[in-house]
């Protein structure tokens, strides 16, 4: 049985500052794009090398990150995901990449009905 890493942050959308709503899903997204020491690339190669990948998801209340490992590697995929989660670099070119997705990705889902629906619930449960 492989061993399973999670980290959970007290860093979720739930506690987006007033008018910076999705910070911390771009924050997020922004976790696997580079450290102070490595690139995008050499992130995921790193990750590669060990057969796994960097899991990171944002809900309200925490940032999550995830990692499946082999035991024999799990200290050196620990270094690495200690890193990318302590020293994230978030380059200017890297965010504003993520930035325009996201808005393309509320674009996509501002014109289904379905999604609309669901944000008008939310409105109603929760406010503005």
């Amino acid at each position: 049985m492989s061993p399973a890493v999670q980290i959970s942050v007290d860093a979720g959308a739930g506690l987006d500052a007033l008018g910076r709503t999705g910070l911390a899903t771009l924050t997020a997204d922004g976790l696997r794009t580079g450290t102070n020491r490595l690139t995008e690339e050499c992130v995921a190669e790193g990750f590669a090398r060990f057969g796994t990948a960097l899991s990171v998801s944002s809900g309200l209340e925490t940032v999550q990150l995830r990692v499946v490992s082999r035991t024999e590697d799990l200290s050196d995929l620990l270094r690495l995901m200690f890193e990318v989660l302590t020293q994230a670099a978030f380059p200017a070119e890297v965010v504003e990449r993520l930035r325009t997705e996201h808005l393309c990705r509320m674009r996509t889902a501002w014109s289904r009905p379905s999604e609309l629906l669901h944000l008008g619930t939310l409105r109603g449960l929760f406010g503005d």
